[in-house]
């Protein structure tokens, strides 16, 4: 955590009746893009196996460049894992496709993120792409429908969970939450020794662990037992 003047971005969310969201930002000058090389020294990174960003800290200066830096820096030490969660109100889709995929070992992002980064693009060519540019594990949510996972060019289909969905906040982080937590073991590098068939597994889970955070109000998944106290 640092400690920063400026205040943090304020996102609001409002559902629709099938529990999608629309969100308003307000964040101009705020604290979310004000990163320092001071404050991303590599020491931040300890002994991280895995080294997670994305979204707006991705593109908005003057942050952004040190971000992209402190990625950089990182890589060696520690598996790449990158979420552009594009927000195309407050950055133009060239903003994006500069900093995307952005040394990136993993590349999870949702199918309206695609459409924005490459419109008329095909899930499949859009990974064939990030492939060459280095990603070698590219997965496209598709909400209900599951997910699209390709791994250096080997692709399956992970369906989707049916539940009742209450609230589509925290969905996408929630699966990638749930894919980084069962790859684990693989973390650390170049993702070399991890196989397909591992790779979907991580992303079933994933994909359980979103629909889960579906089934209530809010962006925290349910406690299978009572919540321990913070």
């Amino acid at each position: 955590m640092v400690e920063a003047d400026e205040l943090s971005t304020l996102a609001v969310a409002a559902l629709d009746d099938a529990g999608r969201a629309v969100y308003s930002f307000y964040a101009e000058g705020a604290a979310d893009f004000q990163w320092s090389r001071a404050e991303l020294g590599l020491d931040r990174l300890g002994g991280a196996s895995c080294l997670h960003t994305g979204s707006l800290a991705l593109v908005t200066e003057p942050g952004a460049g040190e971000v992209a830096a402190f990625v950089a820096a990182a890589a060696p030490y520690a598996t790449i894992s990158v979420d552009p969660n594009v927000r195309p109100g407050l950055a133009t889709r060239e903003a994006y496709l500069k900093r995307v995929p952005g040394g990136a070992d993993i590349l999870r992002l949702s199918e309206e993120d695609l459409a924005f980064l490459l419109p008329g693009t095909s899930q499949e060519a859009a990974c064939d792409r990030w492939h060459e540019q280095g990603v070698r594990l590219v997965v496209v949510t598709r909400g209900a429908a599951g997910a699209l996972v390709s791994l250096a060019g080997e692709r399956v289909v992970v369906p989707g969970v049916p539940v009742e969905v209450v609230d589509t906040v925290g969905a996408g982080d929630a699966f990638t939450a749930g894919l980084l937590h069962r790859l684990h073991g693989h973390l650390g590098g170049r993702l070399d020794g991890l196989d397909l068939e591992t790779a979907h597994e991580a992303a079933v889970f994933g994909a359980e662990v979103a629909a889960l955070t579906c089934t209530v109000p809010g962006a925290d998944p349910p406690w299978p037992g009572p919540k321990p106290e913070d």
